[in-house]
């Protein structure tokens, strides 16, 4: 082997594994999609819902809804936490996203009539028993303001792990374990991406088992409040 073949040899290994130690640090390990997506309350009825409950604001609901069962048409509500005593939102583990002054609940159709979900109490009398994986996925989600990641590659992260589950639910013996993330967005630089590791047990009672930072994402310099 010439010295110039060598060279190019020892380049772009060292740049293969450069890169390779930066963005391949997910286990891999089963992975629990949501393959269903949720129903959505048309746009058209927002202010009918803004009307009868007396809410800020109205949107639909992200996709890693879609687990819950039984499917109602459902969308997002807002309210300022000052005119409200309770918020689905209080479970919010990110205590850094918290700073954001709304709560964050849910209205559903059901039999024609909408129905106001505004505590984790409620959501657990509306859906309980949680009996699948992608359900634990959902219902996880909204109450700890977690959700599910599947690709990283997407994002210029500085790793602070060796590595790490992407989203799953494992069924256990009464419940499942569940891995979900979040993102710290109202702060300053360094922005961070954290796991967390619930239980769910079939009854809808969820225990955070574990919670930790993942990585930096390096491309996020702004301060947001």
């Amino acid at each position: 082997m010439n010295i110039h073949i060598k060279q190019t040899f020892i380049i772009f290994t060292t740049a293969f594994l450069l890169t390779n130690c930066n963005l391949s640090k997910e286990k891999d390990k089963p992975i629990t999609f949501i393959t269903q997506k949720p129903l959505y309350i048309d746009s058209s009825e927002y202010k009918m819902i803004i009307d009868t409950f007396k809410v800020r604001g109205v949107e639909s609901v992200p996709n890693y809804y879609g687990g819950l069962n039984p499917k109602f048409e459902m969308a997002k509500v807002y309210t300022h936490q000052i005119e409200s005593n309770d918020c689905l939102n209080r479970q919010n583990l990110n205590e850094i996203n918290e700073m954001g002054e709304y709560c964050v609940d849910l209205v559903i159709k059901k039999n024609g009539k909408y129905i106001l979900i505004k505590s984790d109490n409620d959501l657990k009398k509306l859906y309980a028993p949680i009996d699948n994986e992608e359900e634990a996925i959902s219902y996880v989600s909204i109450i700890t303001g977690t959700y599910p990641m599947y690709d990283f590659g997407q994002i210029n992260m500085k790793y602070i792990v060796e590595n790490f589950d992407k989203t799953n639910a494992i069924r256990k013996k009464d419940g499942f374990e569940t891995v979900t993330f979040d993102y710290d967005v109202f702060c300053c630089p360094p922005h961070k991406y954290n796991l967390t590791r619930c239980f769910v047990d079939f009854k809808g009672n969820i225990k955070v088992l574990k919670r930790y930072a993942i990585g930096i994402n390096t491309d996020d310099h702004g301060c947001y409040d």
